[in-house]
């Protein structure tokens, strides 16, 4: 393909572009890190220790190594994270410094990295993702717009506020939480809601005087 000032073909340019994605990154850490060992013991000698414990004995030991396992996985996560971030940033940078020089490689670029991203968005708020709950919560936040909020019905107000649960705090109490009490003022508050004529969305503007 031609470029605009009649210069270059695809088959003009040698392409050198470094095309690492996020995935890719993600393996190769994943291979490096360090394999978990484990410390050989002779089962039967351990199998004799565990016997002559007592009860209370056995239970501060489960405790014992269940912290100790809780905070090697946080070092193992850390240090994943830590060498993810890193190797990320080298591959950035390895990208930035040859950027792609022709139609084909940038077409290709953005099908194996943009998409990867967008793909990764998704994902993170979609349900079961780490963020959806976070979205739905700003969903159920549309009721306090009055303008919004007069025209919905019970039902859909109800499942609005109940969206707003996904922020743990508002739901203590029981009968006296957050999310109960706007349940029962809902109909005061549409009641309130239908005398607002002006929308006061993103676009409203307030008028200086």
């Amino acid at each position: 393909m031609e470029s605009g000032g009649g210069g270059f073909t695809d088959a003009d340019v040698e392409v050198t572009t470094d095309t690492t994605t996020v995935d890719d990154v993600d393996r190769q850490v994943n291979a490096n890190l360090p394999r978990r060992t484990r410390r050989a013991a002779s089962a039967g000698v351990a199998q004799v220790m565990l016997s002559l414990e007592s009860p209370q004995a056995r239970a501060q030991r489960e405790a014992r190594e269940a912290a100790q396992e809780a905070a090697a996985q946080a070092q193992r996560d850390a240090d994943r994270e830590a060498a993810r971030e890193a190797a990320l940033e080298e591959a950035a940078r390895a990208q930035a410094s040859c950027p792609p020089l022709s139609y084909s490689a940038w077409h290709s670029s953005i099908d194996k990295n943009l998409s990867k991203g967008y793909k990764y968005f998704l994902d993170r708020i979609k349900e079961g993702g780490d963020q959806h709950n976070l979205v739905e919560f700003y969903d159920g936040a549309r009721i306090f717009n009055p303008y919004y909020a007069k025209n919905l019905s019970d039902q859909d107000a109800f499942a609005l506020i109940e969206k707003l649960g996904n922020y743990p705090a508002l739901r203590v109490g029981g009968d006296s939480s957050i999310i109960t009490r706007l349940k029962k003022s809902w109909k005061t508050y549409k009641e309130e809601a239908v005398l607002v004529e002006t929308d006061f969305g993103k676009d409203f503007k307030i008028e200086k005087v």
